[in-house]
């Protein structure tokens, strides 16, 4: 079955290569009828789990607060096509009062760091809240790392607690919307060598994995470096 799967989803030439499950199944329904096994195979490629739409508009659980001052909610636009119009401008940082809904607007050049604290200091020097409300400062894509749901916290609607794979929890809570079920293939791309040594006339790499954190660095036998 997965021979006849890739055949049509790994051909450029295949009118439904390398598109969702929909398009597949529509390729070999005359052979598989059950979409669920051709979304079970799509969830251990990467070419699919990390090229997936990401969905930005759904619905999220409700904010109260008591007070002006208690809680700020700041982000990032994209202004980079009209860079040109805006003396180099790039970017707003935007903040606002959840309880007021007063806002700020503050132009940047760049988004690292510096620029951004910066910005930061700036609304900080009218108002400061006792919480700062920010996303977790992803690029809007896929991440190759690995996670396990461990507890699903009953809001309306539904979000989840997640650790990674060594077991540690990951702050905060994240959104049905936010994740997608992917079957572990077991097949990590080592993106960095760091050194080697041989050990009973075996040859060991201490190698980076491609998207994991430094944590996760190991040693083993067989690579397949990025």
């Amino acid at each position: 079955m997965h021979q006849d799967l890739a055949a049509f989803y790994e051909n450029p030439e295949v009118p439904n290569s390398f598109r969702g499950v929909e398009a597949l199944h529509r390729s070999v329904k005359g052979k598989y009828s059950k979409k669920k096994d051709v979304k079970h195979w799509l969830s251990q490629k990467d070419a699919y789990t990390l090229h997936k739409p990401v969905r930005h508009k759904f619905q999220r659980n409700r904010v109260f607060v008591s007070d002006i001052d208690r809680q700020f909610q700041a982000d990032l636009v994209d202004m980079q096509s009209l860079a040109e119009f805006n003396k180099g401008y790039k970017y707003l940082l935007t903040c606002i009062d959840l309880f007021s809904k007063f806002a700020w607007a503050v132009p940047l050049k760049d988004k690292f760091g510096k620029s951004v604290k910066s910005g930061l200091e700036i609304i900080f020097k009218e108002r400061k809240p006792k919480v700062l409300q920010t996303d977790a400062g992803y690029e809007q894509n896929w991440r190759r790392e690995l996670f396990i749901v461990f507890e699903i916290v009953q809001r309306i609607p539904i979000v989840y607690r997640l650790k990674d794979l060594q077991g540690e929890e990951i702050k905060g809570t994240y959104y049905e919307a936010e994740l997608q079920k992917v079957v572990d293939s077991g097949f990590y791309p080592v993106e960095n060598v760091i050194k080697q040594r041989k050990r009973g006339g075996i040859t060991e790499y201490f190698v980076k994995f491609l998207g994991y954190p430094e944590k996760f660095n190991d040693w083993v036998t067989d690579i397949q470096k990025v």
